[in-house]
């Protein structure tokens, strides 16, 4: 009676091993997945796995992919991206390029030895529009490229393009905004902070609580520097934070960043860099009061 009112299987009481494990065994190998109790339809069906070792970068991209596809999973480095791989299907993967201990490039490369990630689609993920940049993550085994700061209608038609059974040439993507005018002097523009945010208030205060929070990382490292101590990351430690702007509505500290992360990584002596290290505390602290204002 009890299987004929939907129960699975009948065990008596008291449970033992002997009971539990043939009843187990036998609901595990006829019985299919059970789908998540809420789904929104209106969603993308979708699951898509982002990477990236900026905590801010990975925030702003969760909350983007949670607003368009069913199925989101974070990783915050390229082994933790291998593992979770290993335990799930992928539709979609959006790969940092530039992270620490594995880079993009290798984490993509495990993961596609993986057979059932074999033919997963894996998005470049790069601040670096460089000449040549994406020609060269093409050739490296990615499927396509996404530029950082990551804009909303932008990574709608990338998703578009790599739903499973999509037909691309009957898809009405969304209508690309143009580029809108940013001064790029300005050290706080809170039109530009929320545009990068996808227009919502609180995460774009999320994005500046995050960045003024890691600014004192990034003085320590600059201020080792200056006094000639040659600290050990400094490259990286300027990457990360040119990333967070990227988020955050500050396009004169972006652009101070990337200024000295080129000139760093074309062999430029950190130590013949001491005016661009100056300019660079000055503008932090600069962006910090201007955030206190608008997040305290």
């Amino acid at each position: 009676m009890l299987k004929q009112n939907g129960a699975a299987a009948c065990l008596l009481k008291p449970l033992t091993a002997t009971r539990l494990l043939p009843a187990l065994t036998a609901y595990g190998r006829h019985s299919q997945p059970v789908p998540p109790l809420l789904v929104d339809n209106n969603k993308l069906p979708m699951t898509v796995m982002a990477v990236d070792d900026n905590p801010a970068n990975l925030k702003l991209i969760g909350v983007l992919l949670e607003d368009q596809v069913q199925y989101v999973t974070l990783c915050d480095s390229g082994k933790q991206a291998i593992e979770r791989a290993k335990q799930m299907q992928l539709d979609l993967i959006l790969m940092d390029i530039q992270m620490p201990d594995m880079d993009g490039i290798r984490a993509c490369e495990l993961i596609r030895q993986l057979p059932h990630q074999q033919q997963t689609p894996v998005i470049a993920v790069t601040a670096h529009a460089m000449a040549g940049q994406k020609e060269k993550l093409l050739s490296a085994g990615m499927n396509d490229y996404l530029a950082k700061p990551i804009e909303e209608s932008k990574l709608r038609n990338l998703l578009l393009r790599y739903k499973p059974g999509y037909n691309v040439s009957n898809a009405l993507t969304s209508q690309e905004a143009p580029e809108p005018t940013v001064n790029i002097n300005a050290t706080l523009d809170w039109q530009l902070a929320l545009r990068q945010a996808a227009g919502k208030p609180d995460l774009a205060r999320e994005m500046l609580q995050m960045l003024v929070a890691f600014l004192p990382e990034i003085r320590n490292k600059v201020e080792e520097q200056l006094v000639g101590e040659a600290p050990e990351g400094l490259i990286d430690a300027i990457h990360k934070l040119h990333g967070s702007c990227g988020y955050s509505g500050v396009p004169r500290l972006k652009n101070l960043c990337n200024l000295i992360e080129g000139q760093l990584r074309n062999g430029t002596p950190a130590d013949e860099l001491e005016p661009e290290f100056l300019e660079l505390l000055d503008e932090m602290d600069n962006v910090t009061r201007e955030a206190r204002r608008l997040i305290d």
